[in-house]
């Protein structure tokens, strides 16, 4: 999708043009935007009652919801879990979301943003970058091996 198509994004209820859009980076579905304007809220996953209907691998019992601010969103897991800079979120945890980060949604990597920036380029990066293992805690010292480097 050009940045001229994306530009031109026309609202369901009327010809204005999107200035904020969801945008998919990745997935059988990279490049859709969908306009997120005049929304406080949109519901994205598996299921038809969705603002935002994702059906692929890792998407079925699925659900979130973006709460809308004027530069990032709260991002609520309502069911299953997602993905937030290699953090696996589950149902009920939250997050703040600013725009163009990429969370995983089943096999789709989903930001938002202003329609036509440069730092779509970057945000697509991101979503190319391959997952590593995340981060786990580092293992509480012993009370052993501190009086061993004491002695």
């Amino acid at each position: 999708m050009t940045a001229a198509t994306i530009g031109r994004i026309e609202m369901p209820r009327g010809n204005a043009i999107a200035h904020r859009v969801l945008k998919l980076l990745s997935g059988r579905l990279s490049g859709k935007a969908y306009p997120l304007d005049g929304r406080d809220r949109v519901s994205i996953g598996h299921g038809l009652a969705n603002d935002v209907v994702l059906r692929g691998a890792g998407t079925r019992d699925c659900a979130i919801e973006l709460e809308l601010n004027p530069d990032t969103a709260q991002l609520r897991v309502l069911q299953g879990q997602i993905e937030l800079l290699g953090r696996t979120l589950g149902a009920g945890e939250q997050a703040v979301l600013p725009a163009y980060l990429p969370f995983r949604l089943g096999e789709y990597l989903v930001a938002h943003g202003a329609p036509v920036s440069p730092r779509w380029e970057d945000a697509t990066k991101i979503a190319d970058t391959p997952c590593g293992v995340a981060v786990g805690p580092l293992q509480a010292p012993r009370l052993l091996d501190r009086l061993t480097d004491m002695a």
